[in-house]
């Protein structure tokens, strides 16, 4: 087409992507990437290519609970490192450092059910360990003591929270203190929560992360972090283009095969890859 060339209206492409579904041809495109590099020798035969060759829509439907809980508890922890790092470092415990310092999507995730499962503990165990009492206001702690305040706030971000303190007499001669806080001496343990609903739906979730339901529905995610993360930082994939399931399906296949044409592009051309990002709360980490 020369440069001169008026085009065409963009309701050509439109009406292109209606034939394409309807004549249910939507996976050529993405099937035609993938028999080319498996004709290279770039794909092994006869075994599931999650990462390389992903069907978007199927795999990332059911979203990946334990994942929430980590980002949600490292968010916590960059906010604060940002502005108080120091009293951080002061406050958490050393092996946070290894456990929240990089994004859910740039670590390798448990491949085994039960490593996943005590992970997922783990990380509710740092967050909540305390029982609470919604109706009479306050928090029991697992050496037995009873909250002191119990006051409404907002944190830093306006979400409505509550904030909770315990007596520094009770925590001072706590046997479980060194494992519970390592704040001063002459202050309580202090703990934020959100409220009820939210509080209650996370504790919830947790629950059903133990179930066969659960499992089975994280067996299609596990796998595809990194590439769910570049396929909404570099393909605009938490935006849907078109409008109905049909289309939105055709997108996320056209998403793949072009995911899969950088990563071709990559290789061939030994493209680095980009620099791992440093957080807040990493950069804090004590020298070791």
């Amino acid at each position: 087409m020369e440069l001169t060339d008026a085009g065409f209206d963009f309701s050509v492409l439109s009406e292109f992507r209606g034939r394409l579904v309807e004549g249910g041809l939507e996976l050529r495109v993405l099937d035609g990437v993938l028999e080319a590099a498996r004709a290279a020798g770039l794909l092994a035969a006869g075994k599931r290519q999650r990462s390389d060759s992903t069907h978007v829509l199927g795999a990332t439907r059911e979203l990946n609970r334990l994942e929430f809980v980590v980002e949600t508890l490292r968010a916590a922890l960059n906010a604060v490192a940002s502005v108080a790092g120091d009293w951080l470092v002061d406050h958490v415990e050393p092996e946070w450092f290894d456990r929240y310092s990089a994004r859910p999507e740039d670590r390798r995730s448990p491949s085994r059910w039960a490593a996943r499962v005590e992970h997922g503990h783990q990380v509710g165990a740092d967050s909540t360990m305390f029982t609470v009492d919604w109706d009479a206001q306050h928090v029991t702690c697992p050496s037995g003591k009873t909250s002191t305040q119990w006051a409404r706030d907002r944190s830093q971000a306006g979400i409505p929270v509550i904030r909770v303190r315990f007596s520094a007499a009770d925590c001072r001669a706590c046997p479980l203190r060194e494992r519970c806080t390592k704040a001063d001496s002459r202050s309580g343990r202090r703990i934020t929560l959100r409220l009820q609903a939210e509080h209650e739906a996370l504790q919830q979730a947790r629950a059903e992360q133990r179930t066969p339901e659960w499992q089975r529905a994280y067996g299609h995610r596990a796998g595809v972090e990194r590439t769910i993360a570049q396929g909404v930082s570099a393909f605009g994939l938490r935006r849907c283009r078109y409008r109905g399931l049909d289309k939105t399906r055709l997108q996320h296949l056209l998403t793949a095969t072009a995911m899969n044409l950088a990563r071709l592009n990559a290789w061939f051309t030994d493209t680095p890859l980009a620099p791992t990002r440093t957080s807040h709360f990493t950069a804090i980490r004590p020298a070791v």
